[in-house]
């Protein structure tokens, strides 16, 4: 496949920037994936939050600091709503009442919960605004930059299949492959490529190579790429924003993992490193 030509390269450069500096926003940002402290499925039935561990819905009393209403969460099939004595923070906006929906937040003392989850499991993702490891954070990891992790790859497709990955916590998770990729980084290389929407043409790559897990490599389990696919089954892949997966910086994301198949025989020393050694 031929490489990218010196404008092409101008151009992702440009944007890796750009893509760089809005992770280092969200890393920052009040729903930061260090800020994420717990997670807790929502049963069926009307819950009182409460500061007893036993209950579905939970927060310790310092996170509550400033909150001294009922919360009260009811999740129906497909529905989930909430009613509060006082009026707190659903997306920002104060409310007594409402539907919520899936990305939802709700702004109670020094927490934040987000409505996360299926249709049929949902759950409410729990993010601390005190939250040490998002205190401590000072910026992400990467490796130099080098145009010889820039490569063109070429998609040969299969028909479009659900694939069961292994995930870091919790049921597998499914994905849909649409064929493989191939492209040459010091030998043939071949990822399996899933699409990020059904309907988009947008690549989401998961793989793991000979810098994962080592001692100031990448993130051991693995590292997502994703690759805008062209109308003629070709894609430009930046290895440099190759980016960890969530359950990187929190223990409480649920995020699929690498398949054997997307294991790369090449170090690739480029894109985001383990964030933990540093």
């Amino acid at each position: 496949m031929p490489k990218p030509s010196p404008s092409q390269l101008q151009s992702i450069r440009a944007q890796r920037h750009t893509w760089r500096a809005s992770q280092d926003a969200k890393m920052r940002g009040p729903l930061s994936p260090l800020a994420r402290i717990d997670y807790q499925h929502i049963p069926i039935g009307e819950h009182t939050l409460s500061t007893s561990s036993h209950d579905p819905i939970h927060l310790s009393p310092e996170l509550l600091s400033g909150f001294s209403g009922q919360l009260v969460v009811i999740s129906q099939l497909g529905s989930v709503r909430f009613v509060s004595t006082q009026p707190i923070l659903h997306n920002d906006r104060p409310q007594t009442e409402a539907i919520l929906h899936k990305g939802d937040t709700l702004h109670i003392g020094q927490t934040r919960l987000l409505l996360s989850g299926s249709i049929s499991d949902p759950a409410l993702a729990v993010y601390s605004d005190t939250a040490p490891a998002k205190a401590a954070y000072s910026g992400l990891h990467y490796y130099h930059d080098s145009d010889d992790f820039v490569v063109t790859a070429k998609l040969i497709r299969t028909s479009p299949h659900p694939v069961k990955l292994l995930a870091s916590r919790g049921e597998p998770q499914e994905l849909t492959s649409i064929g493989d990729l191939h492209f040459s980084l010091s030998g043939d290389c071949i990822l399996e490529a899933y699409l990020e929407t059904l309907d988009g043409d947008t690549l989401f790559l998961i793989f793991r190579d000979q810098t994962s897990g080592i001692p100031g490599g990448s993130y051991g389990v693995g590292r997502f790429l994703l690759a805008k696919l062209n109308a003629d089954d070709t894609t430009v892949l930046d290895f440099h924003q190759a980016w960890n997966p969530l359950c990187a910086y929190s223990p409480y994301f649920h995020c699929p993992m690498p398949s054997r198949k997307n294991y790369l025989a090449v170090a690739i020393t480029a894109g985001e490193k383990s964030y933990s050694d540093h």
